[in-house]
């Protein structure tokens, strides 16, 4: 039995290089803002 899940995160993309949709890669950063705590790490 195969369940996938997804979840939306705000995580900060210096580049803005990833369009809605892509599948990334981000990992946990210390804040830098409010909500966003997740930054890009690779675009898929």
């Amino acid at each position: 039995k195969t369940v996938r899940r997804s979840k939306k995160y705000h995580a900060h993309d210096e580049a803005n290089s990833a369009k809605v949709g892509d599948t990334v890669w981000i990992e946990e950063c210390p804040p830098i803002s409010k909500n966003m705590r997740w930054t890009l790490v690779q675009h898929a």
